[in-house]
């Protein structure tokens, strides 16, 4: 649960684990415990508050986004950011010195919470403010967070840690129940991160990991451009169905609604153009991964061991289960 990947679902997970326990960085958990008017939410609330200057005081009596004081100016995600990494730091010690017993579960689940709390708003902000200052702000603070957790999740000694407890049967079975299966799912992504591998590969894993993201939100940036293409190059009775900017045509939609074949056509070529390539680049990683798939059917089911079109979700989570 240290995996970047469920940062978003971390802290309602545990919350849903732990019943009646208010799961303190869920943004989602914060709306629903309040009774709000219908008239306006409390998200559209938060974006509605007038700016008050860039200055940062943290001291003053203005709100910052939701509710948070530093966030009142975009530097304030740097402030988040920091206590988040420092109290980190310091849970990790705790982790790694405390002997193994649920109090070691509790600690991991205060260590993601601390992240988590922080990753969730801005994963948020970085998406939804009309601000670019506060967008970018947010997305530095993804980015750090995001190399925090998968720094994290190839520690070793925090791991072991853990795998402490797990291995101790006598100290599993005086757990309950919520608390062994929390443990569990945070050794899961540990194992899944490659916790396994040496540590020249444990760092390549990291490395890899960051590079994912970065290209993830370079990706998704670019999507938000316009396609420019000169004029000439489309014939003039669909002009109107895109925006002119000079000589140019700019192509900011698939224009599915176009009553017109050739501009809908026109509109989606670079889409096709780019699933084409990504199809091409998968091909051999997918028929491999279908591969094993087939044979854990064939392992489980051996009855019917075809694999069908709605199979892939069940067996790629055996496997990765494995």
């Amino acid at each position: 649960m240290l995996c970047a990947r469920r940062l978003g679902s971390l802290a309602a997970g545990l919350a849903a684990l732990r019943p009646g326990r208010a799961a303190r960085g869920s943004l989602g958990a914060g709306i629903q415990a309040r009774r709000v008017s219908t008239s306006w939410s409390p998200v559209g609330a938060a974006f509605n508050v007038k700016p008050q200057g860039r200055r940062l005081d943290l001291f003053s009596e203005r709100r910052g986004l939701f509710g948070v004081p530093e966030l009142s100016a975009p530097e304030g995600f740097y402030i988040a950011q920091e206590e988040a990494l420092r109290k980190t730091e310091l849970l990790v010690e705790r982790a790694c010195s405390t002997p193994p017993g649920p109090q070691t579960v509790l600690i991991f689940d205060e260590l993601s919470d601390a992240l988590c709390r922080v990753a969730d708003l801005a994963d948020f902000v970085k998406i939804a403010h009309p601000e670019p200052a506060f967008r970018e702000a947010a997305e530095e603070t993804c980015r750090s967070i995001g190399t925090m957790v998968e720094k994290l999740n190839t520690n070793v000694e925090l791991y072991q840690s853990l795998q402490k407890l797990l291995s101790d049967k006598k100290l599993v079975d005086s757990l309950d129940v919520e608390t062994r299966r929390v443990a569990e799912l945070f050794m899961f992504d540990f194992e899944i991160s490659g916790i396994h591998l040496d540590e020249e590969k444990r760092k390549r894993a990291v490395d890899l990991n960051k590079k994912k993201k970065d290209l993830k939100n370079k990706h998704i940036k670019r999507t938000k451009f316009p396609n420019k293409i000169e004029k000439h190059l489309l014939p003039d009775h669909i002009h109107h169905n895109f925006v002119r900017d000079g000589k140019l045509l700019k192509i900011n939609a698939p224009h599915a609604e176009a009553p017109n074949d050739l501009a809908f056509c026109e509109a989606i070529e670079t889409v096709m153009q780019f699933l084409e390539k990504l199809s091409d680049k998968l091909c051999e990683r997918t028929i491999k991964d279908f591969e094993m798939m087939r044979q854990m059917k064939m392992k489980l089911n051996p009855q019917n061991s075809e694999l069908m079109p709605w199979d892939p979700p069940y067996y790629s989570g055996v496997i990765r289960a494995e």
